[in-house]
């Protein structure tokens, strides 16, 4: 939801002023160097404190709560809480530390900026292109397309760059992944960006036209409504099952995407809850006195909860650690599509993929005597146990490792297709008296045990 700005923060090499996808001020506030760093007296922190105050009184989409930061930094000026700085970096990195603990708004930043470009002053031809440079060497966002298997769709989508600008690569991956029986969309590093583009990849995920959120401008008695279109170019994914990741990093549109599509119940979302940025920001500077601000200026408004996701971020369905999100994301996408299918072949094909990752997500340990049990020669196939490992060989072929999913049951590791496992049959003592290869159609084979137990 950070709009493209008519004024820059500071210049980066993302461009931070047009970039959609931007660090936290007091991240971006680390890239300017200590040489670049200048004193500050005691009358140009009252000045800046002035400006700020103004600033936020007149544009802050909240005035009772922009009224409670300019109250809260002018006791601590009053009080010389701020004499200790005799930097303009430190100063300004208290002042928004100050400001922000006020409003608690993760959109909020003030900095200390050496060159800011005048608040209204247009981006010049050159900075313009070296944005949209940027954007295309980025992919405008799309990091990474896959087909996963059982059919499920992957998309990595790094931001939400303005349709107008990245509109036709967002086609090009939404075609790519127009025949997936389900889809993961990856927003785990996903810090931002245009409303636009949400409502572009959203058209895709319902046959109607549906109201998406809204956004209520202070100041303003018109409210701004986004809804998805149509038509789009190519399959839409209307009965397929969507997965979103999250994590702690997930923020402002992506979180609106998250929020959106969960309230439309229309996704699940699974892993972290998200950052909890909700209000479209501004860009605006001071060039006298070398200080660059963001302030939110209005606030989402959700058609169906009445509220947006302003401080609390978005929860997610199933919460697990980001790193284990798209493991079980895929499993559940397995899961559900095993559920609604009425194919016997396709039911059996999603379960067979669905223990394969629940196996990885939930590894087995067997004790090195209870895969010492399963060494031999089944037919025409040897099984050995190595360092505490168990593989299997065909004779004259590649030896592969067998991973156990149950004590009986065991699949192929390493590079491996995924079609065959075995499966140990005993006797009433426990001792594995054969085997039996388990093919991903159904089909088993067995082969008795040759060599004495």
């Amino acid at each position: 939801m950070i709009r493209r700005a008519t004024s820059f923060l500071i210049t980066l090499g993302c461009l931070l002023g047009l970039g959609l996808i931007t660090p936290s001020i007091s991240d971006a506030q680390m890239i300017i160097t200590a040489d670049q760093d200048e004193p500050v007296t005691d009358a140009r922190k009252a000045e800046i404190i002035d400006s700020v105050a103004a600033l936020v009184n007149r544009m802050y989409v909240f005035p009772d709560v922009a009224k409670r930061m300019e109250t809260a930094v002018r006791k601590k000026l009053k009080a010389g809480g701020y004499k200790e700085f005799g930097n303009m970096m430190p100063f300004m990195q208290a002042l928004h530390k100050d400001m922000r603990d006020i409003c608690k708004d993760g959109h909020f930043g003030l900095m200390f900026d050496p060159n800011p470009k005048p608040a209204g002053q247009e981006a010049s031809p050159e900075m313009e292109k070296a944005y949209l440079e940027e954007e295309r060497r980025n992919n405008y966002g799309f990091k990474k397309l896959e087909i996963l298997p059982g059919n499920v769709g992957y998309l990595n989508l790094l931001g939400f760059t303005p349709s107008d600008i990245g509109g036709a690569t967002a086609v090009a991956a939404m075609n790519f992944l127009g025949n997936s029986d389900a889809l993961i969309i990856d927003l785990r590093d996903n810090g931002g960006g245009d409303p636009s583009m949400i409502q572009l990849i959203s058209s895709y995920f319902f046959k109607n036209s549906v109201h998406l959120n809204s956004f209520e401008e202070r100041g303003k008695d018109t409210v701004q409504q986004f809804w998805t279109s149509l038509g789009v170019q190519g399959k839409k994914l209307i009965d397929a099952p969507i997965y979103l990741l999250t994590s702690n990093y997930t923020f402002s549109a992506a979180e609106e995407f998250s929020y959106n599509l969960k309230n439309l119940k229309r996704a699940t979302i699974v892993g972290e809850n998200t950052g909890g940025g909700a209000h479209p920001v501004n860009s605006y500077a001071f060039p006298s006195l070398k200080v660059s601000a963001r302030v939110p200026y209005a606030r989402a408004i959700n058609p169906i909860t009445g509220t947006n996701w302003e401080g609390v971020g978005v929860k997610p369905d199933i919460e697990v650690s980001r790193d284990k999100a798209l493991a079980v994301a895929h499993l559940e996408a397995l899961q559900s599509l095993e559920k609604s299918s009425t194919d016997d072949a396709r039911k059996r094909e999603y379960r067979w993929l669905a223990d394969r990752i629940a196996s990885e997500n939930n590894p087995l340990q067997l004790a090195e005597t209870e895969l010492a049990g399963c060494a031999g020669k089944y037919g025409p196939r040897l099984i050995t146990i190595e360092n505490g490992r168990l593989y299997s060989q065909r004779e004259g072929g590649p030896k592969f490792e067998l991973i156990p999913m149950t004590r009986e049951l065991f699949r192929f590791g390493g590079n491996s297709a995924d079609y065959l496992r075995l499966r140990f049959q005993r006797d009433t003592s426990g001792s594995v008296t054969g085997v039996i290869a388990v093919f991903q159609d159904g089909r088993e084979e067995p082969f008795p045990r040759q060599d004495a137990n």
